[in-house]
């Protein structure tokens, strides 16, 4: 088994190929490559996964922007994850020296699963998300952080199955407001 390709063309005529493989557990990291190229060059994408415990899970990535091979342009990204029974906590880093104002960046999470709804908050640092989700109906609200002028976004989307309602305010303009439904090709 060589592995997964995907693949995938945009209006643009933006296009990606990639194989995604992973291999056999070398003291118990389990390490994932994915092989690819767009019309901005090759790229690719090393992962190592490994379960410390029952309740701990932690991964480490390393990949190159397509058409950019010098190791500073390389980014790093991570993740530790605690899970205990309906709780799991979530940390994760990254490092991009092309985010020029902070290469560096993080964010938290918490989820609840129970039986009638799962409810999910995440911090990091642009946002401030709180989710619940019940089958396929779901309620979300995002608060972005404020930017330089002291200028804050927010959304709150409702769903149900294929239908969503979407209400978006930038800033001090008027709220946006978006009804969609989803189609399967």
């Amino acid at each position: 088994d060589m592995g997964t390709v995907s693949g995938g063309l945009n209006s643009q005529l933006d296009w990606n190929l990639d194989l995604n493989t992973s291999y056999a557990p070398v003291r118990g990291f389990t390490p994932s490559v994915a092989y690819g190229a767009t019309q901005d060059g090759v790229h690719l994408r090393g992962r190592v996964d490994k379960d410390f415990s029952p309740h701990w899970h932690g991964s480490y990535g390393l990949q190159n922007i397509p058409g950019k091979y010098s190791p500073v342009d390389f980014v790093h990204d991570s993740t530790i994850t605690l899970s205990a029974g309906r709780h799991t906590i979530q940390a994760s880093a990254a490092y991009d020296r092309q985010m020029l104002k902070s290469p560096l960046t993080g964010a938290i999470s918490y989820t609840l699963t129970t039986r009638p709804v799962t409810l999910h908050a995440l911090m990091d640092g642009s946002q401030y998300a709180l989710a619940a989700q019940s089958g396929r109906k779901s309620l979300a609200a995002t608060l972005g952080r404020p930017n330089e002028e002291g200028q804050r976004s927010s959304q709150v989307e409702l769903r149900f199955g294929q239908v969503a309602a979407t209400m978006k305010k930038e800033g001090s303009s008027k709220p946006r407001i978006r009804l969609s439904k989803d189609a399967v090709l």
